[in-house]
């Protein structure tokens, strides 16, 4: 028979071995197994080392001290230690914050970097600018609701996009949650890349699962766009053609000021043959 498979064990052979021919009586045969090690690795992003755990399947698993890193703390570990050893090797990540300093005017502004994905809100914060990447940012408009000295996470990254938009799109999930992963809310500006089309402007969908709801865009440049938000989610940007609404703004605009030009013409005309007269 095709060998046995059971989790965290390697089959052995049978005991007794089969034999090449059918055996002239009932025999039971059983399955030896070895159980197999695997190691639990620790990678501090530029932390004091922890060693590595390599033991025997379904053993148990001592928590490490945690690490240390000088100008920043401790959040978590990315994932939470299993308490016995899982059925595969595992590698597991630490989560620093950095420090970050408050102006006089209540505003904070933090750059993280590719090891850091959090910071420690000061004292007297108002607003926090995160500074993620390249065209990538998060504005915290409103603090009241995170307490000082709280960590709090900021992640944008992209991720392959499905919705169904005209144009060529590109898929973030942005999420800002404090340590004990409870996601901020409040309003939020999320600054991410775009890349301009002729004749197209920016836009931003929020994908509510296979619903897009459009996003209100602040400001853009040539390769960014800004919108406000107030939730973590995926959010799709795109080059989109200017809608028939937006050209119908336009009009109406031109129209108003059209008005607006003839009328203050016709008044300066009336005051002046009013003075001639």
């Amino acid at each position: 028979p095709a060998d046995p498979v059971r989790e965290g064990y390697t089959f052995s052979g049978w005991d007794p071995a089969l034999p090449s021919t059918m055996p002239a009586g009932t025999t039971t045969y059983v399955a030896q197994w070895t159980v197999n090690t695997y190691t639990i690795t620790f990678d501090t992003l530029g932390g004091s080392e922890v060693a590595a755990v390599s033991q025997a399947y379904g053993t148990a698993i001592t928590a490490p001290a945690d690490p240390t890193k000088e100008g920043f703390n401790f959040v978590k570990w990315d994932q939470e230690i299993p308490g016995t050893v899982p059925a595969r090797d595992l590698t597991i990540s630490a989560v620093w914050a950095a420090n970050a300093t408050v102006d006089e005017t209540g505003k904070t502004e933090v750059v993280l970097d590719k090891d850091t994905d959090a910071f420690v809100l000061p004292a007297d914060t108002k607003t926090v600018t995160v500074t993620v990447d390249d065209n990538i940012s998060v504005v915290i408009q409103d603090t009241s609701s995170i307490e000082a000295g709280t960590a709090v996470i900021t992640k944008v990254e992209e991720i392959p996009n499905t919705a169904e938009v005209d144009g060529t799109a590109r898929a973030y999930e942005v999420t800002v949650t404090k340590a004990d992963d409870q996601p901020v809310t409040g309003k939020m500006r999320v600054t991410l890349p775009y890349t301009p089309e002729k004749g197209k402007v920016p836009a931003v969908y929020w994908q509510n699962g296979s619903v897009l709801e459009k996003m209100r865009v602040i400001s853009h440049t040539s390769d960014s766009v800004t919108f406000e938000t107030t939730h973590n989610s995926t959010y799709v940007v795109v080059a989109e053609s200017a809608s028939e609404d937006s050209g119908a703004t336009f009009m109406l605009y031109l129209g108003l000021l059209m008005v607006v030009g003839i009328a203050l013409s016709m008044l300066v005309g009336f005051n002046y043959y009013r003075r001639k007269a």
